[in-house]
């Protein structure tokens, strides 16, 4: 899955009003249903990853090799992604990819009726 294709599914997985994409830039802009605009990343950036983790109640587990992201029962929907890290450098980024493909995982999964992807309902 690309880039776009995930922030894409993260960001419904978040319950943003709409987005489009920077493709120059790679981010996206998000819009809340109040109309407030942000550019958003949280494969990029550690801010945006943990707000996400924490508005989808993500569980985040790091093991020697790799960062795992998953959900239980507490989440919209049960997820479990690992990203695994050769070493040490690579561990904020294994952390955020891990964080960001499951949110998509979740945005991209069927939504009982009626439907809030979003815990918290921003």
């Amino acid at each position: 899955m690309d880039d776009k294709t995930l922030l894409e599914r993260a960001a419904k997985a978040a319950g943003y009003a709409s987005f489009d994409w920077l493709s120059a830039d790679h981010w996206m802009n998000v819009y809340t249903h109040e109309g407030r605009q942000s550019a958003w990343n949280p494969i990029t950036d550690d801010g945006d990853a943990l707000r996400l983790a924490v508005k989808l109640r993500i569980n985040i587990e790091h093991g020697q090799y790799s960062v795992r992201a998953w959900t239980d029962d507490a989440a919209p929907v049960m997820v479990d992604e690992t990203v695994f890290t050769p070493d040490e450098s690579q561990r904020q980024f294994a952390m955020r990819e891990a964080i960001t493909r499951a949110a998509a995982a979740i945005g991209s999964a069927p939504c009982p009726q009626p439907c809030n992807p979003a815990i918290g309902g921003e």
